[in-house]
């Protein structure tokens, strides 16, 4: 299982514009989430030894993996949805120069080499 992630400059783009502008959505969609049923599902897991989770970790690690990569794949597939009218304009005019292939490829490069030389610090607002 591959442990590292790619992510679109959109989405990040996307996760750093909702938390300046919809954080208040954000917490309202957790707080909902909680309420209808999240919170059951944490709590099971507090009921765990921490040797029960060690024993688990491998089927579990699994699962969360997979739920992440679903999550923000659904994700991104709605923002480029949403930008696709206006991605196809953007090409039309050649104002994007280079091949999407190209443009996905350089992109997944830059966000390895930042995500890997990133030491974020423990005081800053988002980490």
């Amino acid at each position: 299982m591959s442990t590292s992630f790619s992510l679109s400059l959109e989405l990040v783009l996307l996760m750093s514009w909702l938390l300046k502008h919809e954080k208040k959505a954000l917490n309202e969609l957790i707080k909902k989430s909680l309420k209808t049923g999240l919170i059951k599902e944490i709590e099971l897991f507090d009921t765990f030894t921490q040797e029960q989770l060690l024993d688990m970790d491998s089927e579990m690690s699994d699962e969360f993996h997979n739920a992440i990569l679903d999550f923000l794949m659904h994700m991104e597939k709605r923002l480029i949805d949403g930008l696709g009218p206006k991605r196809q304009l953007l090409e039309n005019q050649n104002l994007l120069s280079i091949s999407p292939k190209i443009n996905t490829e350089k992109k997944d490069v830059l966000f390895y080499e930042l995500l890997k030389n990133w030491n974020p610090k423990q005081n800053e607002p988002i980490n």
